[in-house]
């Protein structure tokens, strides 16, 4: 090697052989400062939500996962929510009962953070372009904390005082040192959870096993791919899904996941991870069809065991590629299927037609077919005493797989 032909001609001085490779060197790789975008800039303490979408669902359904309290709800007046109660739109009176309010009447002083959801079709659909402007103003006129889940970057440059704001992204300069090409070996047990399509209950998944892990004193490292995901105490969000604010592709997104999962197993028994939507595509006819991210967040984050969220409409065919590309490619073993128990209301409109709940005989009856099928534990999402078995079956795999921790 080159050092070893510099010693040769008599530099033995170590600062003296640094100093010839840096004359000789065609390029120097500078280590670069990460951004730390895992950190929040402020402590909340309460916190309203708006508008009351799906995101803000998981909000309130998993309030007890959050260090903070969430004392208001506000929606638009158009929506159809305001004045009822948010355990009766959720369908669930278990979860916490808070009255949607107008969000013209917001309530600043009794908040230290507003929530933002998604706004860019809200904003349209009530022809209110200047809505998402007029809450920062109000907002840094308070002194209230803004969580975003949208880039908001263009709208406070346009402001002359803009509030204190955060909202997740992830760009080149998060990125790692670069190391020509080496990728870390993860000496800790993933868990990941995967699915057939969107819209079936992945992050739910996640929030369900992070809520028992926890309760069984388990030490969790976990990526979110939410941009909730930092307000229920996760390490890191990677929010890939709808308006991603994610800036990498191809080996930055593996180099940069494989980064944060090795991190993660300095203080971690075991390290939670999800995709988005599906990881085999249905059709090629088109480039959106085609999932190459979630298949660099399965080779970034290597799961040894995957748990499977499938539709009762997901074909045979369909199931067995899913399952063989994600334990062939990440060497994976899916130890579960969790099925989302809404059926499609037409067939020959697919997904576009709508869905509605599925019979409890219908569930039996699907659960029945895919254990048979696919020879695998199958657990119902929303069933509470289901999801405490798949806790524990995930639990006892890395416990009697010893192979994966050597």
């Amino acid at each position: 090697c080159m050092a070893a032909e510099l010693m040769a001609a008599g530099y033995s001085d170590k600062e003296a052989i640094l100093a010839q490779l840096k004359l000789k060197a065609k390029y120097m790789w500078r280590p670069s400062l990460l951004n730390p975008k895992d950190k929040l800039p402020h402590t909340i303490k309460k916190a309203a939500l708006f508008p009351f979408n799906k995101e803000m669902h998981g909000l309130v359904r998993f309030s007890d996962l959050l260090s903070f309290e969430i004392t208001d709800v506000y929606d638009v007046k158009y929506s159809g929510h305001v004045g009822a109660a948010t355990d009766h739109l959720l369908g669930d009176q278990t979860v916490t009962s808070l009255k949607v309010q107008n969000i013209n009447k917001i309530d600043w002083e009794r908040i230290d953070t507003l929530i933002l959801g998604h706004m860019e079709q809200l904003s349209a659909a009530i022809n209110y372009d200047d809505l998402l402007a007029d809450l920062l103003v109000q907002a840094q006129k308070h002194g209230v904390f803004v969580y975003a889940f949208d880039d908001l970057t263009s709208v406070l440059q346009s402001l002359d005082t803009p509030p204190e704001v955060y909202f997740p992204s992830v760009t080149s300069k998060d990125l790692p040192s670069f190391q020509f090409g080496k990728l870390y070996r993860i000496s800790k047990p993933v868990l990941g959870v995967f699915g057939t399509s969107s819209k079936q209950g992945k992050f739910t998944v996640q929030l369900e096993l992070r809520r028992r892990f926890l309760k069984a004193g388990y030490e969790i490292g976990q990526i979110g791919t939410e941009p909730t995901a930092l307000l229920y105490g996760m390490d890191c969000v990677f929010p890939f899904g709808y308006h991603t604010t994610v800036q990498l592709d191809r080996y930055d997104v593996v180099r940069y996941l494989n980064y944060e999962v090795s991190q993660l197993c300095e203080k971690s028994e075991i390290i939670l991870v999800g995709s988005q939507s599906g990881i085999v595509s249905y059709d090629l006819g088109n480039l959106q069809q085609i999932p190459l991210v979630n298949y660099e967040f399965l080779i970034g984050t290597q799961p040894d065991a995957v748990i499977l969220c499938v539709n009762p409409y997901d074909s045979i065919d369909f199931l067995e590629k899913t399952i063989g590309l994600l334990e062939s490619a990440a060497s994976a073993k899916v130890i579960a299927l969790v099925l989302f128990p809404m059926k499609l209301k037409s067939n020959w409109s697919g997904i576009y037609g709508g869905k509605t709940k599925m019979a409890a005989e219908e569930i039996t009856e699907v659960k029945e077919w895919l254990f048979k099928t696919f020879n695998r534990p199958v657990f119902c999402l929303g069933v509470p005493e289901e999801m405490d078995q798949l806790a524990e079956i995930s639990a006892e795999f890395f416990a009697v797989d010893s192979s994966i921790n050597e």
